[in-house]
């Protein structure tokens, strides 16, 4: 299976497993793995554990906003006042409620989050749509993470 009918299929199958795609073209899961590229296709369409950490480390340095703040962001918090303008309201830590206008490159790596991240969303159960930060713990295993779950793995 070429690369790009591997993409097109996860596309349409979802975050599933690596012996649950191998299942969709008769392939057994060896075959899948000794054949290649089911791994790097399911990062391409889906967001690993390692893209969350890098969007978030560099939201972070783009906004201002501390981790505490930034682990637990909703898609619902996110207020578009125009096309390249967002209010943000997140809890900082300990604190009350807080709200900041992001600067612009903070914005543009938002929307390619969003962007990033859309599909996979549309897969997940919905209590976890709205979470900002969700991303495959690794290509091959349908398990998504959200935010908070990435704390240990960036301190480390």
């Amino acid at each position: 299976m070429a690369a790009g009918e591997s993409t097109l299929l996860l596309a349409r199958l979802g975050p599933v497993t690596t012996a649950e795609f191998g299942e969709e073209p008769g392939c057994t899961k060896g075959a899948i793995w000794q054949r290649g590229g089911f791994p790097r296709a399911s990062a391409e369409v889906f967001p690993t554990h390692d893209a969350m950490i890098a969007y978030r480390l560099l939201f972070g340095i783009h906004s201002g906003i501390v981790p505490d703040g930034i682990d637990d962001l909703v898609t619902g918090e996110i207020d578009w006042a125009g096309d390249a303008t967002i209010l943000l309201s997140y809890i900082k830590g300990r604190t009350a409620a807080e709200s900041l206008n992001l600067p612009r490159r903070a914005v543009r790596l938002l929307e390619q989050w969003l962007a990033h991240s859309a599909l996979l969303r549309s897969f997940a159960a919905p209590e976890d749509r709205q979470r900002l930060w969700l991303a495959l713990n690794r290509p091959g295993r349908f398990a998504v993470i959200t935010g908070s779950g990435a704390r240990l793995a960036i301190q480390q």
